[in-house]
């Protein structure tokens, strides 16, 4: 399916700015490259930094399970987060129906609608580029029954909401697109001209068996789906880096620049803004990936969901033991952990420009952690 000429414009800019931000090595774990650092000239003002070890202020946003934050044109930021929708209607096995909404400049929660007037509704998922801005791609996905389960893809609007989202995958998707029951996982590669889609059957995660799952790939610009016939039978998860590879979680070994080693229970793999560190985050802890293909061990505690600040220079991360939640900032240099605060939630996101974190906290609701400026 051919996306806009507007939204196609947009690819190779993002392009630039990914492999800017230093792509290379990635498979093979040589040395990175140099980067400039991008100082600004006298007569921009510099972007303001922010002390990411501490919270200075704590401010309620709304209802909601956050999902993602994303910046709007203005400057400001959108959260996004996913709740009981407005009305009564039921959805995913007779529940009351949840889906995505938006929360902007502190009023109340809003449905995110599809281009044809729809909701994203039931197990929403959203994937983004390590690095995105207001026109850049986003993917949203929503699964229940094999008869809804769908893959919309849009960009970020100048509000800070997805926009133009049309099915690419599932439900209302053209033809040749794969369909799917359980979507496992969702993410694009750096430079968002592709995204990756690991999905199975309802029954696809037999217990005690091996996931009966396939890895599919979305070319953005000429709207076609191919499947990636060398990704390893039973993975869960997948991940591209800056030179064009990718990591593979396949039960409890990692498949990563070529080499095979433990995973330590990770479930999840998350991309840092420069394209080529990875994190990995699961039930048996936190490991990092650097540039440089060193693999370090950050902590060994059950991690929930784990993001990169919005400069890549550390990692935030959901620390959970029994019912509580701590979240926790390392930084990458000099691998010191800093405690942010506690929650009984899990879900949380980055702020894009690096100010502070959206967090669930008991509600659930969403609030704002603020970091303080430097």
């Amino acid at each position: 399916m051919q996306r806009s000429a507007r939204f196609l414009a947009l690819l190779l800019p993002l392009s630039i700015l990914v492999a800017a931000c230093g792509g290379q090595g990635a498979g093979t774990g040589g040395s990175p490259t140099a980067t400039p650092t991008g100082v600004p000239s006298p007569t921009e003002p510099a972007a303001p930094r922010f002390d990411a070890t501490r919270i200075a202020a704590k401010d309620p946003l709304g209802a909601g399970m956050v999902q993602a934050v994303l910046p709007a044109s203005d400057g400001s930021s959108t959260v996004l987060v996913t709740g009981t929708l407005p009305g009564n209607a039921t959805g995913c096995e007779g529940m009351p129906l949840e889906g995505l909404m938006a929360i902007a400049g502190g009023g109340d929660p809003t449905p995110v609608l599809a281009s044809d007037g729809s909701e994203v509704t039931d197990g929403v998922r959203i994937a983004l580029p390590p690095v995105y801005g207001v026109d850049h791609p986003v993917a949203l996905a929503s699964t229940c029954e094999s008869f809804t389960s769908r893959i919309l893809l849009g960009i970020v609007g100048h509000g800070g909401v997805p926009t133009d989202l049309v099915p690419i995958a599932g439900t209302g998707a053209p033809a040749g697109a794969p369909a799917f029951e359980t979507l496992f996982d969702l993410s694009f590669s750096p430079d968002a001209t592709t995204l990756y889609a690991v999905i199975g059957p309802y029954s696809a995660e037999p217990l005690g068996g091996t996931p009966d799952t396939t890895l599919w790939s979305y070319d953005v610009a000429g709207g076609t789906w191919s499947q990636v016939t060398s990704a390893q039978s039973g993975l869960i998860a997948a991940a591209a880096f800056g030179d064009g590879g990718l990591a593979q979680i396949v039960g409890d070994t990692v498949l990563y620049g070529g080499h095979p080693f433990p995973a330590n229970g990770a479930t999840r793999l998350v991309v840092a803004p420069d394209g080529v560190t990875m994190a990995l985050a699961g039930g048996s802890g936190l490991q990092v990936i650097s540039s440089d293909g060193t693999i370090s061990t950050l902590d060994t505690a059950s991690i929930g969901f784990a993001g990169f600040t919005a400069d890549g220079s550390g990692v935030v991360y959901a620390r959970v033991s029994g019912n509580d939640v701590t979240y926790v900032e390392v930084d990458l240099l000099t691998q010191v952990a800093s405690e942010l605060g506690t929650s009984t939630w899990g879900w949380f996101a980055v702020y894009p420009d690096g100010s502070g974190l959206a967090v669930t906290v008991d509600g659930p609701n969403a609030e704002r952690w603020s970091f303080p400026e430097l």
